[in-house]
């Protein structure tokens, strides 16, 4: 669960990833935020895939819900009551092969320079 201060902010939610960001076949889960929207995007090694949520968060609503979940390549996000949105990872690779660091609400590497190339772009939350 989680508040927003900025909707239209480009905000890192949560990363787990490997160390080396440069290589392409680069295994990481995230959940950000873009312009109200939620995204969940990971790679198995195969290629990036990104679910967006149905709709953008609901700026009435003070404390949001996010939930998201993988099984080999069949991954899915549920966003506060919104309809759940499914998909499945790109190429044949079903293993998330991450170190046991999960960060949460942003990334110490600076100016997300370590991160994937796809989350370079978002600040910390």
């Amino acid at each position: 669960m989680f508040s927003v201060v900025d909707m239209k902010r480009k905000s890192l939610l949560l990363f787990n990833g490997q160390l080396d960001s440069f290589h392409l076949a680069y295994d990481f889960l995230s959940v950000g935020l873009h312009s109200g929207y939620v995204f969940y995007m990971f790679n198995l090694g195969s290629g990036t895939r990104t679910l967006k949520s149905t709709r953008p968060l609901n700026q009435n609503i003070s404390i949001h819900s996010v939930l998201v979940g993988r099984h080999r390549r069949y991954c899915w996000m549920e966003v506060d009551s919104q309809t759940k949105v499914v998909g499945l990872a790109s190429g044949q690779l079903t293993a998330l092969n991450t170190p046991a660091a999960l960060y949460v609400g942003g990334h110490p590497s600076y100016n997300f320079s370590l991160l994937p190339q796809e989350l370079q772009e978002l600040k910390g939350f």
